[in-house]
C-alpha cells in the first residue's frame, strides 16, 4: 500500500496531495486501530479518492 503514489483530494482539502502513508499514520495514532491501508478508488469527479480499510484492536471490536 506505501509507494509513491499521490492521493489527490481535490475538494476535501483545497487541491493538496497527500500521500496514504500521512493518512494511515493519523488513523493509526487512534488507540483503537491495530492496522490500517489506504487506497485509491476511482472516481468519476474528482478522478481518485482514498479510503482506508482499517483493522480494529480486539478489545475495541464488538461482536453483536
Amino acid at each position: 500500500m506505501r509507494g509513491n503514489k499521490i492521493v489527490r483530494f481535490i475538494g476535501l482539502n483545497r487541491g493538496e496531495n497527500i500521500y496514504p502513508v500521512q493518512i494511515e499514520d493519523f488513523l493509526r495514532a487512534h488507540n483503537a486501530v491495530k492496522d490500517v491501508a489506504v487506497i485509491g478508488l476511482p472516481d468519476d469527479r474528482v478522478g481518485e479518492i482514498a479510503a482506508a480499510i482499517i483493522e480494529l484492536k480486539d478489545e475495541y471490536f464488538s461482536y453483536y
